[in-house]
């Protein structure tokens, strides 16, 4: 074979790394450029399928105006949110009717003589029962007003209540209904995750995911024979693995198997991918046929071979040789699933010892989705359009606070077994944990996958509080093609691809290392060797 293919299919976008072996003393690397509808060039491809009004299928970059909708004429309208309207406020009165008593007639030599003792006369009488009747009435008009004002308030409130209880059902009827629409609608994302875990949603009635996902690779399969050649490059492939569900994890392996031979025999039955993108939907579905589960020793006839991605990202940032020997995490965040890897770095060999591998089904999809539950008005693709703009909003922060908690959840996992296994074997290597608390102490966690361009969702896990992202000098990838061209923000992006291209089968199987040989090489840091203390060489 002339090329490997690093083939990192993602739940938002798909990467592929291409190394020439032509020459084996000038391996060259080349990122896929695909293009778009402008027919500018992009290193990534959206994972998107749409079946479209003239009845043909568009891959990654598509029209969604031409978008082929079944049933159309569905006469269900969308749910309409009447709210109550609140009354105006009240008028209040300003003043009551007071009945007074007769006024007496002044006396003027009784009334005189009466002032004269200092006695009240009848006329000062009733200017007092005038006075105590003007309070009272005073009062009661007080009394009149803070009711009115209670009961406008109390009714003010019993329709806010009244109203968000519609608003809740309003947008419970709105998602549903959207739903309803959507699993009308041929455009297609997110099937990645359903198609190799079962996990995630997938509203349409009439294609499944699986079957999605095969015509998905088969275009992608296609592209690269336009470009390499046919049967001249081997594919090694990217899958979600990790964790300790080992029966998962072969259905994932497996389930990956699956749908590349399909995929595979798929594209065979083209002669390019111009051929393809001409097919009627109709005829594509006839023609595609999801394989029974492969036999193991046949798999090789499809130059074929799978990686689980957080390895492949694992070799992507240690085959340089730019970490320094120590611990380090690798924190993979795609759009449905989240990837770690515990490793160490033993400088004398290209591959990383590796600890532990975890894999977590929640990525970016995860946010956006607890963000729709807040505002089911929007759309995911909308959702995603604002995070991509500001994550820092209000609308998202319950999903990222969520994520977090399960990411440092998760390393805790990763951590806890590596003490148990530590203190298991401690005496045999004659390590204390102070030993091991300062070889993990300040070491770096390495982010990559779309999700590492945002900052707000780094965290330290545990006491590795170097936080890192990878960019093109942890790679330094030599005689990359049009290195120019690739912005830094992506190269977390497209560091697993790169990791699944220089895979080789002389790297050893993946083999978790036993903690007590990994202790034994650890070095003694030094207060003068602050690089190697930290986990970082300076090139």
């Amino acid at each position: 074979m002339k090329y490997i293919v690093g083939f990192d299919l993602g739940t938002h976008q798909t990467k592929i790394c291409i190394q020439d072996v032509t020459e084996p003393t000038e391996k060259t690397f080349e990122f896929f450029n695909f293009k778009d509808l402008n027919e500018k060039l992009s290193f990534v491809l959206p994972s998107v399928v749409q079946i479209n009004m003239d009845e043909t299928v568009s891959y990654g970059y598509v029209d969604e105006q031409v978008c082929l909708k079944l049933n159309s004429d569905i006469t269900r309208l969308a749910p309409v949110l009447r709210l109550i309207k609140v009354p105006p406020a009240p008028i209040l009165p300003t003043k009551i009717q007071v009945t007074y008593p007769e006024k007496p007639v002044f006396d003027p030599w009784r009334d005189s003589l009466l002032k004269l003792k200092g006695e009240k006369t009848s006329l000062d009488l009733w200017e007092e029962e005038c006075r105590r009747l003007d309070k009272k009435a005073y009062g009661l008009l007080k009394k009149r007003q803070e009711k009115q004002l209670r009961d406008y308030n109390n009714l003010c409130a019993s329709i806010f209540q009244k109203n968000q209880t519609m608003i809740i059902e309003y947008q419970k009827l709105l998602s549903d209904w959207k739903k309803e629409q959507q699993s009308n609608v041929l455009h297609f994302r997110y099937f990645k995750l359903k198609a190799f875990t079962g996990l995630g949603m997938w509203n349409s009635k009439n294609f499944t995911a699986e079957e999605i996902t095969v015509w998905y690779i088969t275009y992608i399969l296609l592209l690269l024979r336009d470009k390499l050649g046919e049967d001249t490059f081997t594919v090694k492939f990217g899958i979600p693995i990790g964790g300790e569900d080992n029966s998962q994890n072969r259905r994932i392996k497996q389930k990956a198997y699956q749908l590349y031979i399909s995929a595979y025999k798929l594209s065979g039955k083209y002669k390019n991918t111009k051929e393809y993108l001409e097919e009627n939907y109709k005829e594509l579905h006839r023609k595609t046929q999801i394989i029974p589960l492969p036999n193991k020793d046949v798999i090789g006839e499809y130059y074929f071979d799978d990686l689980p991605e957080s390895f492949a990202g694992l070799i992507a940032v240690t085959q340089k040789k730019k970490l320094g020997k120590g611990f380090h995490i690798l924190v993979d965040i795609g759009g449905g699933t989240t990837d770690m890897g515990l490793f160490y770095v033993n400088q004398n060999t290209n591959l990383p010892d590796v600890i532990r591998l975890l894999s977590f089904p929640k990525g970016l999809n995860f946010i956006f989705e607890k963000a729709q539950e807040k505002n089911g008005n929007l759309s995911l693709k909308e959702l995603q359009e604002l995070f991509f703009q500001d994550c820092d909003q209000d609308l998202f922060s319950d999903g990222i606070d969520e994520y977090k908690k399960e990411l440092d959840k998760s390393g805790k996992t990763i951590f806890d077994e590596l003490y148990r296994v530590f203190i298991e074997l401690k005496d045999q290597h004659k390590k204390t944990n102070s030993d091991l608390n300062r070889a993990l102490d300040n070491q770096p966690i390495i982010y990559s996958g779309g999700g590492a361009i945002y900052s707000i969702l780094h965290i330290s896990i545990y006491s590795l509080r170097d936080i890192r992202r990878i960019d093109k000098d942890m790679l330094s990838i030599g005689n990359l093609k049009n290195k120019c061209k690739i912005p830094n923000k992506l190269y977390p992006v497209l560091a697993v691809s790169y990791g699944l291209a220089i895979y080789e089968k002389g790297f050893k199987e993946i083999e978790f290392s036993n903690v007590k040989d990994v202790f034994r090489n650890m070095s003694q840091s030094s207060a003068n060797n602050h690089c190697d203390e930290y986990g970082v060489v300076d090139t």
